[in-house]
């Protein structure tokens, strides 16, 4: 609410908007967003496309009302092709021109990521929403003060149940802001590899939060040593308000208990993971990490084969 000048400063955004070893294809898929120094709407567009499905002849005529939140004043295309079934859309990988294609469905969205040029799009967006401009500050002086907005747990929470990559890349740029002053993953690796995770039983190969790269190399025995660590750090309460709970299929005496493990999950083409905690028949709790890779069958059956694995050792323990 302030009269006053906003300034926004990124000298201490050291990083590139895609990690190292991200896939260069994926760049239109909204699990792979840009980082950035002041992110804004995720730096992701949303694609809304509406028909009335009441309308016979509007249906027949593909007639449809397509909208973007935030409202954009970038290049946008339409392609008429009778073919497409399914509403989609394409930004130009070096610039932020999209190319939208109607589909069939009653209403459908798809979220893109906009590049973000630093901190160019978020300035073009910003005002908007803010009802005023802003402009970038190189000072070099230090915060006045810092404002916290919402418990840590919020944050973590969201990006553990969505499985959010871009959660994931920002934490990690945030907590090098917060011990180094600069926001870059390779410095702030290396500090928490030779400092708080210097104990890794198997020393990782680890390049970005999200493990978006296949250049991230970790073990299960490494999870398991790194989930002993939390729960010993932040106790099981804190944990299980964080960690999905994963349902399994009870056997036994067990019928209707979908409550024994706690868990995240993860995959990428080929492979297939999921590290947690696991309260056995008896009680007792197991740590556990599950690492399948260079399948080619059915991501479901195989997560099938790893909820039938963990129901065996539930009962066994």
């Amino acid at each position: 609410k302030t009269s006053k000048p906003i300034a926004v400063n990124a000298n201490n955004w050291k990083e590139e908007p895609w990690g190292k070893g991200w896939m260069w294809d994926d760049y239109n898929e909204g699990y792979m967003a840009e980082r950035s120094p002041f992110p804004i709407y995720g730096n992701l567009i949303k694609w809304i496309e509406v028909r009335d499905s009441s309308s016979i002849s509007a249906l027949a005529n593909r007639e449809a009302f397509v909208y973007s939140e935030p409202d954009i004043n970038w290049k946008v295309n339409f392609v008429n092709d009778d073919s497409n079934h399914v509403f989609s859309v394409k930004r130009a990988m070096a610039e932020n021109q999209f190319t939208i294609r109607q589909g069939r469905e009653a209403n459908a969205r798809v979220s893109v990521p906009f590049l973000t040029q630093g901190m160019q799009s978020a300035l073009e967006l910003l005002p908007d929403t803010l009802g005023k401009g802003l402009f970038i500050s190189n000072s070099k002086h230090d915060y006045q003060s810092i404002i916290h907005s919402q418990p840590a747990d919020s944050l973590f929470r969201i990006m553990m149940y969505r499985s959010d990559n871009f959660f994931a890349e920002q934490i990690l740029l945030m907590v090098a802001n917060e011990k180094l002053n600069l926001m870059n993953d390779a410095r702030i690796i290396e500090d928490l590899l030779h400092n708080d995770m210097k104990d890794f039983p198997n020393p990782p190969n680890w390049v970005d939060g999200s493990g978006l790269s296949r250049y991230n190399l970790f073990t299960p025995r490494d999870l398991v040593w790194l989930l002993d660590k939390m729960q010993s750090e932040f106790g099981m309460d804190q944990l299980r308000t964080l960690f999905p709970r994963v349902p399994m299929e009870a056997s036994g005496d067990r019928a209707g208990d979908s409550s024994l493990v706690y868990a995240k999950s993860g995959s990428m083409s080929g492979v297939l993971c999921l590290s947690g905690f696991l309260y056995t028949r008896k009680q007792h709790r197991l740590i556990f990490s599950l690492m399948i890779n260079n399948h080619q069958g059915s991501p479901r059956s195989i997560r099938k084969k790893m909820e039938q694995f963990l129901t065996q050792i539930g009962d066994l323990y």
